[in-house]
C-alpha cells in the first residue's frame, strides 16, 4: 500500500477548521499528516493532535529574501518535494479545503501520471435564511447553496514534483480534470459569522479587518457577492446536488 503524506499551512487564526482537516484526513488510509507553522507551535495544538506532525517554518519567512507572496509558495514547493522523498503522494490542501470523493481512498492509492486535479466546489452561507454551522452536525442541514468555481480546480494530490503557480495553487489550467466525482470543497465561506470572528483577530496597521489578506465590508446583504472569488463570478448559486450532498456529509 501507498505511503501518503498530507500536509497543510497554518499562520494566524484556525477557528474550527483545523479540528476538520485533522479529522477527515486521519481517515486516509496509511496516511500520515503535517501542519507547517508559521508561528510557535501551540502545544495546545500538539497535546490535541497527538498523531499529527507540527512543523514551525517561522524561520523560512525571516531567513529568506523573499516577499510574503512567493515565500509561502516556496515553502510548499520545498516541503513537496521533501515529503515526495518519503512518501508515495503528496496532498496538500489549505485548512478550509477538503478533497473528497465517493472513493476517496482507491483514488490516492491508484496509478496516475504526476497530479490529480480536483473540480472546485465553494459551500456559501446564505445569511437571509441560513443561521451560524455548527461545526459539530453535519453541513448538509445547514447549508442548501454552492459554487462551482474553477478558482479551486487545484493539482493538489501528486506522486512526482509539479509547479505550483502561486501561494494558494490556483493553476488549474495547466493541469486538466482527470478523476470524475473528485471535488476540492472550499469551506472558507461557509459562515458569514466565521469570517466575523475571522477578522476580529486579524486587523491590520491601519485598523482595517482582513479576510486572508484582503480588505473586506462586513455587510450581511453584500456578503454573498463581496466573497466571490474574480473567477467564480459569472457562476450562480445553486442547490447542492445529491450526490454532492452524500460526499459532503463525510466532511464533518
Amino acid at each position: 500500500m501507498k505511503k501518503i503524506k498530507v500536509f497543510t499551512y497554518i499562520d494566524r487564526f484556525t477557528g474550527p477548521f483545523l479540528d476538520v482537516w485533522v479529522n477527515y484526513y486521519s481517515k486516509i488510509k496509511n496516511s500520515s499528516l503535517s501542519v507547517l507553522c508559521r508561528n510557535e507551535v501551540d502545544p495546545v495544538y500538539v497535546n490535541k493532535y497527538e498523531n499529527v506532525e507540527f512543523i514551525y517554518v517561522g524561520g523560512y519567512f525571516t531567513n529568506h529574501s523573499r516577499n510574503e507572496y512567493t515565500a509561502p509558495l516556496n515553502l510548499f514547493i520545498d516541503y513537496q518535494n521533501t515529503f515526495l522523498s518519503k512518501s508515495d503522494v503528496v496532498i496538500y490542501s489549505d485548512l478550509d479545503e477538503i478533497i473528497i470523493h465517493p472513493n476517496i481512498n482507491d483514488v490516492v492509492q491508484s496509478n496516475f501520471d504526476g497530479c490529480l486535479v480536483t473540480t472546485g466546489v465553494e459551500i456559501v452561507h446564505h445569511v437571509s435564511v441560513e443561521s451560524r454551522l455548527n461545526f459539530n452536525e453535519p453541513i448538509n442541514r445547514q447549508r442548501s447553496n454552492i459554487i462551482y468555481t474553477e478558482w479551486y480546480d487545484k493539482p493538489l494530490i501528486v506522486n512526482r514534483p509539479i509547479g505550483w503557480g502561486c501561494p494558494g495553487k490556483h493553476n488549474y489550467e495547466v493541469h486538466p480534470k482527470t478523476i470524475d466525482e473528485l471535488y476540492l470543497v472550499h469551506l472558507g465561506k461557509i459562515c458569514f459569522d466565521h469570517i466575523k470572528d475571522f477578522t476580529n483577530e486579524n486587523i491590520d496597521m491601519y485598523g482595517q479587518r482582513r479576510w486572508y489578506g484582503f480588505p473586506i465590508p462586513l455587510r450581511e446583504d453584500s456578503y454573498v457577492n463581496t466573497f466571490n472569488d474574480p473567477h467564480s463570478q459569472k457562476y450562480p448559486m445553486v442547490k447542492i446536488p445529491d450526490n454532492l450532498k452524500l460526499l459532503i456529509d463525510k466532511i464533518i
